[in-house]
């Protein structure tokens, strides 16, 4: 599902004082991307990656500098590996960005932030793009990233679907005027156009929901836990799989002392348990994209031999569309070692998936890009994805209203 449409708009901004060198680029890629990835053809052939390759070198005279990396970013799509993937670096100008940031709910794609001077667009659902449904705009964005399922389309394609570029490459508008179809929560529809000259703020403003559920109001932090003395309720939220400690082994260590210990959370957490009346017990998975798993593992085989917190009905893990990578891992812990019950999403990774992330930049355009180094198996079964024992979504109403449907429904249960 390839479109190529050429526009002489964005053929302009290709011919830029610094015109990147894309033959050089791509050679280059082609010879060291297969060499340094554990397994690249494990889905596309060597012959079809080269082929492909050599097609888009013969193309480049007559392509822009965003063309070229679309067609670059759809290649790389089709390797299948969802840790092998593009930076686009200097070419993501922030002026190339349309006012909003998207995120799927159960009922659709929503705006929770704009740039100044948008705010009308605010906890509005985006249906149209031009007169296209977002539903043909998502189909198509989504070829430009490696996908395993479902939820990692409703995951990663709204941080994408407001980059002019993308939007002008598959013909959904040619820069100029832009208009936005959007529904308010009455289900009341209006257009708002909006100029390409009008891009260049940069000042960014969120909305502002009635009330804010716990999870969303600690979704920025790395970890964090909480009491509910009312429900006897533990519940702990894992962001992201880094810490002081993990920076310190694995990262930059003048980095280490700005970020929280995990060592010293867990310590909370583990004297929460000997001291407090726990009927049951939560760890927050669903924003974890993440990280480095180790601290998670190593937490979890701790847990599974406190016999008073791993049991059925008791211990219970929330998975959703944001869970991946390493946040994927430590759901596989808690699956494989664990009494653990599973609710909310389906998640963005596949259990059994490639990994262990290093980087090559291309010389002339510094396009990152990631590549595995690793395979991780933790199925038996080969799945598309980890899906919950029950399936909780959230709406743009509970969000609205500070209503977290999965933690109620956990509290609920019996």
């Amino acid at each position: 599902m390839i479109i190529l449409i050429l526009f002489i708009w964005i053929n302009c901004i290709a011919q830029s004082e610094n015109k990147i060198d894309w033959k050089s680029d791509l050679e280059y890629l082609k010879k060291e991307l297969p060499q340094k990835h554990t397994n690249l053809f494990f889905k596309m052939s060597q012959n079809e990656f080269i082929s492909e390759i050599n097609n888009l070198i013969q193309q480049v005279p007559y392509l822009s500098d965003y063309e070229v990396a679309d067609r670059l970013l759809q290649h790389i799509a089709k390797i299948g590996d969802t840790h092998t993937s593009i930076n686009f670096g200097r070419l993501n100008a922030s002026d190339k960005l349309l006012p909003y940031n998207l995120y799927w709910f159960n009922d659709g794609l929503y705006i929770l932030a704009v740039k100044q001077g948008f705010e009308n667009l605010l906890g509005k659902k985006l249906i149209e793009i031009n007169g296209f449904k977002i539903e043909q705009i998502v189909d198509s964005l989504s070829t430009l990233l490696p996908l395993d399922n479902s939820a990692g389309v409703k995951s990663s394609v709204p941080k994408i679907a407001g980059f002019l570029p993308h939007l002008i490459y598959f013909g959904f508008t040619n820069g100029g005027k832009i208009k936005l179809k959007i529904e308010d929560t009455d289900g009341n529809n209006s257009i708002v156009e909006i100029s390409d000259t009008e891009l260049k703020d940069n000042r960014w403003i969120g909305y502002e929901p009635d009330s804010i559920a716990f999870c969303w109001k600690n979704k920025g932090k790395y970890f964090v836990e909480q009491y509910f003395t009312d429900d006897s309720i533990y519940y702990l939220q894992y962001n992201i799989c880094r810490s002081k400690e993990m920076e310190q082994r694995f990262g930059d260590r003048k980095k280490a002392k700005d970020l929280p210990s995990f060592i010293e959370f867990e310590k909370n957490v583990f004297n929460t348990i000997r001291n407090k009346p726990i009927k049951k017990f939560i760890v927050d998975l669903r924003f974890n994209g993440g990280g480095t798993s180790d601290q998670g593992t190593d937490f979890v085989n701790k847990l599974k031999d406190n016999k008073e917190i791993n049991q059925k009905g008791k211990l219970f893990v929330i998975t959703g569309k944001q869970t991946f990578s390493s946040g994927l891992v430590n759901v596989m812990d808690f699956k494989n070692k664990t009494q653990a019950t599973f609710i909310g999403e389906e998640t963005s990774g596949k259990p059994n998936h490639y990994g262990d992330v290093r980087f090559l930049t291309l010389p002339s355009s510094e396009l990152r890009i990631s590549y595995s180094t690793k395979y991780f198996k933790y199925s038996d079964k080969d799945m598309d994805s980890f899906e919950p024992d029950s399936v909780i979504e959230t709406t743009f109403l509970d969000y609205k209203k500070g209503i977290d449907p999965v933690y109620e429904y956990i509290r609920k249960l019996k």
